[in-house]
């Protein structure tokens, strides 16, 4: 190695890291955009064309994630530590992943009507997402510490939300659905959901710890 290739590796990779997180973000707001469609998808092939662009997301997250961490394998010095670094590109891999098995088990399941419920909790995802698209891309240089802080709080109105709707869709199925393989199905999905945006939370949770320690 070179003494100048020894002395980069040396110097904090402030603009990879955080440039890896954003796009990553942005390319779960375009899942959870896809989610929400998914659940409105009239046709069988409107329906396949959704899952098969929300796998297609899921698979670009894996590469970000795994090029996160191979960096960090190869890096002395990070912005932040990189134990936050590592926990945040698994955190934000986790909602896609959630978001991936959502669309899966639609298709899976032969899933095409969804209660009223699923597209309100599926808002809230979209919300939170939007929220983390916010936070995210200002971390790299932490001047905006209010609106980083505001926009993860407004995570955790999304996470309070979301369960509220999550605890009463679960009681509406066990009175209104009869058939306990259709329960049960539903139930997953709906789950699923609602992970997700606890998911989202725990982002929101980590960066404002991060934000707490350097800004």
């Amino acid at each position: 190695m070179g003494f100048a290739s020894f002395v980069r590796k040396l110097l904090p990779q402030e603009n990879q890291y955080f440039r890896l997180f954003t796009s990553n973000i942005a390319n779960i707001q375009e899942a959870a955009t896809d989610l929400r469609k998914l659940l409105d998808a009239k046709t069988t092939s409107d329906r396949k064309i959704l899952i098969a662009r929300i796998e297609d997301a899921e698979h670009r997250g894996d590469q970000i994630t795994h090029e996160i961490f191979a960096d960090l394998s190869k890096t002395f010095v990070t912005p932040i530590d990189r134990e936050d670094i590592h926990a945040l590109a698994s955190k934000i891999d986790d909602i896609l992943d959630l978001m991936e098995d959502v669309a899966v088990r639609t298709i899976l399941y032969e899933v095409t009507e969804f209660p009223a419920e699923f597209r309100d909790l599926t808002d809230t995802l979209v919300h939170a997402v939007e929220d983390l698209a916010i936070a995210v891309p200002l971390l790299g240089n932490m001047k905006n510490v209010d609106v980083i802080l505001r926009a993860c709080e407004h995570v955790n109105t999304c996470e309070n939300a979301g369960d509220d709707i999550y605890h009463n869709a679960i009681a509406r199925l066990f009175q209104q659905v009869k058939d306990p393989i259709e329960l049960i199905k539903l139930k997953e999905i709906l789950t699923d959901i609602e992970e997700a945006i606890d998911k989202c939370e725990h982002v929101a949770n980590l960066i404002e710890g991060v934000v707490v320690k350097y800004a």
